[in-house]
């Protein structure tokens, strides 16, 4: 049976965002093809997982190293702060080929021990790119100067990618990048909790927006949806994520037809999306594949998206394209009151079957690991 280290950027449990989520139910794909998966995994707020042990050959932790000092060096912070020497020993002591989760664990590129070694690195955004992007966006003056001298430091960083064996890129807009600047790139989408589509019938009474709420990018949408949006409807707007701001908290109080529902388990999360019935997939910026995109896909009724949301994805013709508050709006009323048809069931489950089937896609991280 194979063996596969997975360096990971998080504690992958409990998968609740993006991310995570990717790396969780890649690791269960991988398992249930029989890989034994020797998970390593920085922590920096999460809690050791017990529910990791039942799907990998062995699990380790090790601290982040969130010194402001790293900020510093030339390197990148995200980089930097996951470089663990505890961690590179025990990976040496077998021959085990390394999946390294974002250019943030690829500090083992550097290191000519494992030049012998096959190294995979899962790229899950155009980093710099998606740094800059929070640049732009953030209000605060240090943030705002963090984002803008990672993603320069970013930049000049990617180029180790050339000493991995093989970069898998999660959207069809990242691999044309990739595919553009370097050699051996491969395309697998991203892995998510679900098999098939499972829509309620009839219709529901809200829409939803969920998100992780501490990111700037999508405090943003919600707010925007909320003044720009949701003020001139009727139709309750349901926000929900985790840890939204106290901002977020005020504004959504001025709002009679908003709530905010904090911190939801994952099983809440899945019932809010299957009884909603329009489901707001909206982003401010292009990056990597958005994983609540396939959670609305796979389980909720009408997906209202915008092009920045669904670029790279493959899921264009499976949501109702709006770009604008105008459009959003638009769309909005038309689908308010409309069930769900058969034919729209099936066409999800044939393309999301066709792109993100988990199975076939870990097989593919199996041949490229092992063959």
């Amino acid at each position: 049976m194979d063996n596969l280290n997975i360096i990971s950027f998080d504690i992958p449990y409990p998968a609740n965002y993006g991310g995570v989520i990717d790396v969780f139910y890649k690791i269960k794909a991988l398992a249930a093809l029989g890989t034994k998966v020797h998970l390593h995994c920085f922590e920096y707020g999460r809690k050791h997982a017990i529910e990791l042990e039942t799907i990998t050959e062995s699990v380790h932790y090790y601290k982040r190293n969130l010194s402001r000092k790293l900020l510093l060096y030339r390197q990148p912070f995200i980089v930097l702060s996951r470089r663990d020497n505890n961690l590179i020993q025990r990976v040496l002591e077998e021959e085990y080929p390394v999946f390294m989760e974002g250019l943030h664990n690829t500090f083992l590129l550097s290191d000519e021990r494992f030049s012998g070694r096959t190294k995979l690195v899962r790229t899950h955004n155009i980093e710099h790119e998606y740094y800059r992007n929070l640049a732009k966006i953030e209000d605060k003056r240090y943030r705002k100067l963090f984002y803008n001298s990672e993603a320069s430091k970013l930049a000049k960083y990617e180029p180790i990618l050339d000493r991995a064996d093989e970069i898998l890129t999660i959207s069809e807009r990242d691999h044309t990048y990739f595919q553009r600047n370097y050699s051996n790139v491969s395309l697998v989408p991203a892995f998510h909790p679900f098999e098939n589509v499972d829509i309620q019938k009839g219709t529901g009474k809200y829409a939803l927006y969920h998100g992780n709420l501490s990111v700037s990018e999508n405090e943003n949408v919600a707010s925007y949806l909320v003044q720009e949006v949701f003020a001139v409807l009727k139709l309750p707007l349901v926000i929900a994520g985790l840890n939204p701001s106290n901002q977020l908290k005020r504004l959504v109080a001025e709002y009679k037809n908003v709530t905010l529902i904090r911190n939801p388990s994952e099983q809440e999360m899945l019932q809010l999306i299957q009884e909603a019935q329009i489901l707001l997939n909206i982003a401010s910026q292009t990056a990597g594949v958005k994983i609540k995109l396939l959670h609305s896909l796979f389980n909720g009724r009408h997906v209202i998206a915008n092009r920045k949301m669904v670029q790279g994805s493959g899921l264009d013709e499976l949501c109702r394209l709006a770009n604008t508050t105008e459009q959003i709006i638009h769309a909005i009323h038309d689908l308010e009151d409309k069930p769900i048809s058969n034919d729209i069931r099936d066409r999800r489950q044939k393309v999301l079957d066709e792109k993100y089937n988990n199975r076939n896609n870990a097989r593919k991280i199996q041949i490229l690991a092992f063959q």
